[in-house]
């Protein structure tokens, strides 16, 4: 070795300047013991038994075997403390988000138990059969494509990552992979190899008796220009590794739980021990090349996506060169089986509504990340794959009319936000839809919408006071617009719909334009009862009948009345 490389390594692993940067296998210090340099860093390096044995010995000394477990049991507990924070998430809707303030590193739990139980029973199929590990699988409602692992043997994937897949064959992939980091204690192996190299370099510092002139040295090369030969891999990439690679989190889970940068060795490593549990559960790994088609696609239309690490285009490159040639090679032959035999597993009944859904959810968060072209391709395919979903009919809606550039698109937006609403005509659970759609005709400038308008502003009112209990903050606006429709007397009065719960028990269940109807009667008194005609004298129970109806006839008399009170 090179006395100037001799002495940036020293730096590198006396000072511990970036964790990320040592080597992440056993089998890559011996380089540090033969003085060995490789093309590749990730290529592991021949150790002879006297290597092995020194390994070992600086394993087993007290010291060192204290720092290591010190600084594993830390991580452990680090990741105990993510686990709690993001398991108190559970019940939390999907829209408390901003009210708790969280912000984008803010990871919860997405709210939905059938596709969480979905995921866990996948995962659970998955698992060795001889793993001494206990797992569960579960899904973060975050729009950026992430899988990750943390030491408590909980594995997550994110609604982002969830939304680009399209075959249980893919999903069961992603999560073997995660498995396998597992199964192979990489995260473990990195803190221990990081102590057992900086004892290694210590040994050879004294050894070369360069100890007391290795910083003043190392400042003279510059730091940049020394290390990244030594780094592990592009996928560590630059000086950036050398900021955050210094905390004990970062060598497995970010503090904010973002996927740790493993390098491509350690991927490899796991994509082996993946492509056989997916294999063993029958699924044909040859469509995780999809995936990574995928991924690279929505990369390249938004280069965000790959903020998450899973999504970063070296990362999918290197990943897809390698399961290729482990298709192509030692796996051919049972592939090929396989194909003759009885085939591959196909999707279960629950994947496409399960994974539908969670398009459809994570295409309206990551609208509100302004991530609109992943939106546009989330709500797309969930509306294609569940044409009678008003919530993702409504969503596309929306998320057109803020990017429509010509009257096509803008027509297009109109013809699934009409959809919504018919298709939500009997539960009326998207209030923001007849707003939406009233400030839709209001562009329009016809007088003939008018009518239409300030009822669609009515029923937005009635039905938003009766999900939340009290009349929406817009008020103020809402009446504005009711003035430009030409109706400047409505108002719906506090409580109104809780009376109408009272005096009608089935009201709960009443479609939208009959709560416009009930609404509509408010703005006076209610039309006196056609005066009956005059009633035979065969036939006197005939005209109690008629009263008793005409008076059932119209119960919001008395709110109307309780509201001038």
């Amino acid at each position: 070795m090179n006395r100037p490389l001799g002495i940036a390594l020293s730096v590198l692993l006396l000072c511990g300047v970036s964790a990320s940067t040592v080597p992440a296998q056993v089998s890559q210090l011996g380089n540090l013991i033969n003085g060995k340099k490789k093309q590749d860093p990730n290529a592991p390096a021949d150790l002879s038994n006297v290597d092995k044995d020194k390994i070992q010995r600086i394993e087993q000394m007290p010291e060192v075997a204290d720092a290591i477990q010190q600084e594993w049991d830390e991580l452990r507990r680090t990741d105990m403390q993510l686990a709690y924070g993001i398991n108190l998430t559970e019940n939390m809707s999907m829209a408390q988000d901003v009210r708790g303030e969280d912000s984008f590193d803010r990871q919860r739990l997405y709210s939905n138990p059938v596709a969480q139980s979905y995921i866990n029973h996948i995962g659970q199929r998955l698992v060795p059969k001889n793993s001494t590990n206990v797992y569960t699988f579960r899904i973060l409602y975050d729009p950026i494509p992430k899988a990750l692992t943390l030491t408590t043997g909980t594995i997550y994937l994110s609604t982002g990552l969830l939304s680009m897949i399209t075959t249980e064959s893919e999903l069961s992939y992603v999560l073997a992979h995660e498995i396998a980091h597992v199964e192979l204690r990489q995260a473990y192996l990195r803190i221990r190899d990081k102590h057992v190299a900086e004892e290694l370099a210590k040994e050879k510092a004294e050894k070369e008796k360069i100890v007391t002139d290795v910083a003043t040295t190392a400042m003279g090369l510059g730091l940049g220009g020394a290390m990244i030969p030594l780094r592990l891999g592009a996928a560590i990439g630059g000086s950036a590794g050398l900021a955050t690679g210094v905390e004990v989190g970062h060598y497995f889970i970010h503090p904010q739980i973002e996927p740790v940068l493993w390098a491509n060795k350690e991927e490899d490593d796991a994509d082996e021990m993946a492509s056989r549990l997916v294999l063993d559960q029958g699924y044909d790994l040859r469509e995780a090349m999809h995936l990574f088609s995928s991924l690279n696609e929505i990369v390249t239309a938004d280069s965000r996506m790959g903020l998450g690490f899973m999504g970063s285009a070296p990362r999918i490159k290197a990943r897809q060169a390698y399961l290729q040639s482990q298709i192509n090679g030692p796996l051919h032959a049972e592939i090929d089986s396989r194909l003759k035999g009885k085939g591959f597993n196909s999707n279960s009944p629950d994947f496409l509504p399960t994974v539908s859904s969670v398009r459809r959810d994570n295409g309206i968060l990551a609208m509100d990340y302004d991530l609109f072209a992943v939106a546009k391709h989330n709500l797309d395919a969930a509306v294609t794959e569940r044409p009678d979903d008003p919530m993702a009919h409504f969503y596309l809606a929306k998320l057109e009319r803020l990017t429509a550039r010509s009257p096509a698109e803008r027509q297009d937006a109109i013809g699934h936000l009409t959809m919504a609403l018919k298709l939500d005509s009997d539960r009326g659970a998207i209030p923001a839809a007849h707003l939406e759609y009233a400030v839709a005709l209001m562009e329009q400038d016809d007088p003939n919408n008018q009518t239409q308008v300030a009822n669609e502003l009515k029923a937005y009112v009635a039905l938003s006071e009766r999900d939340r209990t009290g009349l929406p903050s817009n008020m103020p606006v809402i009446y504005d617009y009711l003035t430009t429709s030409g109706d400047n007397r409505w108002y719906l009065p506090p409580q109104w719909y809780g009376a109408q719960l009272t005096s009608n028990p089935g009201f709960t269940t009443t479609a939208p334009e009959a709560v416009i109807r009930k609404a509509s009667i408010l703005e006076g008194p209610a039309p006196p009862p056609a005066p009956a005609p005059a009633p035979e004298a065969a036939t006197p129970p005939a005209k109690s009948k008629a009263r008793t109806t005409s008076a059932k006839n119209h119960p919001p008399t008395q709110s109307k009345a309780a509201s001038s009170n």
